[in-house]
């Protein structure tokens, strides 16, 4: 069922307790109380509202938490990425409100038993790699107890099967008829002579069609929800790249602005400029670029982007240079930030160094593969040592009796 909500919306449920305790902290967490790392002017109170949603507020203390959650995903983002990265979280904590409230409003009631508790505990054990011995030692280290971890998973799990339970409501009327099988049938077979007999084929086409129709109604009803409700953003920057997205781009340009006035930062020049860009407004994007090379002459990102500008409206020699910036000031290990380079190269006809740029991309892989290879190895002796240990200690801990058989002669 929740393979509905992954792949269809940016709902996410997720179990604080769990991350907190057995992940820890996340990097660079400070920078999504401030809008950036690089901020000085602006600290967020954890209490502080993000959002809000029919008047109910979001803290920025439950918007970092489904960071911590989502971290190893944000991982290989470049920071303009994340932007949107952090609206997509938001989004998802703003729809998984609008879905509680439906339950509320529906009368929905969910059980959650000690075997789901049980579970939960045992799928943390195996992700993390541990024992229970070793996940009650973490929990008292940080002043918890199993006891603690029962009954905020007992509450997570309650949420997430009164959000599952209300999802399923939205689509329980659909069906799927012998015709529709029927006629995806006959399609399948137009482009496919060896296809198995229709009673082969029959279930299986019926559970595809009917989890694509339940999908539609699914996002049908997330959408006219949200439309009805009444959600305001607080943050300026998630507030600006959501009407860049949607293509308000005045209201992108003040809120960036305002992001600004409290953050000076690359990523806030970078979006501002994206804005006037997309606002027809050539000019204004170009002196906000100038502005940001200035202040980061060696930020990778602010050169990309400048040279992406230069690209659109036909600079060709001055969108090489500004790349050529990019390359040079981006991280030797960056994957990603070096394959936009290269893209960009590419689109402008830089053959050569376009070529560079791939070489640099498969150095990186190929260090990443040889590193990865190397832990593998260091974990495999490891493993080793400790068989190895358990056995000579198996072998020096004979007892008396063991020791008198060994010593017995034979006739």
């Amino acid at each position: 069922m929740f393979d509905k909500l992954r792949d269809n919306s940016r709902i996410i449920v997720y179990i604080v307790v769990a991350v907190f305790v057995i992940s820890g902290g996340f990097m660079g967490f400070g920078a999504y109380m401030s809008g950036n790392n690089n901020s000085s002017k602006q600290r967020r109170s954890p209490n502080e509202a993000i959002a809000e949603v029919n008047g109910e507020e979001i803290s920025y203390q439950e918007y970092l938490n489904a960071m911590r959650n989502n971290a190893q995903r944000a991982s290989q983002l470049s920071s303009t990425q994340l932007v949107n990265f952090r609206l997509n979280i938001l989004n998802s904590i703003i729809e998984r409100r609008i879905i509680l409230n439906q339950a509320q409003e529906m009368g929905i009631n969910v059980q959650v038993t000690e075997k789901d508790i049980d579970n939960s505990i045992q799928d943390i054990l195996d992700n993390n790699n541990m024992t229970k011995e070793e996940l009650e030692k973490n929990l008292k280290e940080q002043d918890y107890s199993i006891a603690d971890l029962r009954n905020d998973l007992r509450l997570n799990l309650q949420t997430q099967k009164k959000i599952q339970k209300t999802v399923e409501k939205s689509y329980e009327d659909i069906k799927i008829s012998e015709e529709e099988i029927k006629k995806e049938y006959e399609k399948q077979a137009e482009n496919n002579k060896n296809i198995a007999s229709y009673e082969e084929k029959k279930s299986e086409i019926e559970k595809n069609l009917l989890n694509k129709k339940q999908n539609n109604e699914f996002k049908k009803w997330m959408q006219d929800l949200k439309e009805s409700a009444n959600i305001k953003i607080y943050d300026n920057s998630l507030k600006g790249i959501k009407a860049l997205n949607n293509k308000n781009y005045e209201t992108a340009i003040a809120s960036f602005k305002k992001s600004l006035d409290n953050s000076e930062t690359p990523t806030n020049y970078i979006l501002l400029a994206k804005s006037y860009g997309e606002a027809e407004k050539s000019d204004k994007a170009l002196e906000t670029y100038k502005t940001a090379v200035e202040k980061y002459p060696e930020n990778w990102e602010v050169r990309y982007n400048y040279g992406q500008l230069m690209s659109s409206i036909d600079k060709t020699k001055e969108a090489e240079k500004q790349l050529d910036k990019a390359s040079e000031y981006a991280s030797d290990s960056d994957f990603m930030a070096h394959y936009q380079i290269y893209q960009s190269f590419n689109n402008i006809g830089a053959e050569e160094k376009a070529q560079k740029e791939m070489d640099k991309i498969i150095e990186i892989q190929q260090n990443r593969n040889q590193n990865s290879q190397t832990q593998n190895n260091e974990s495999n002796q490891n493993k080793s040592k400790e068989t190895f240990g358990e056995e000579e200690a198996s072998e020096n801990s004979l007892d008396e009796e063991d020791l008198e058989v060994d010593t017995v002669p034979s006739d």
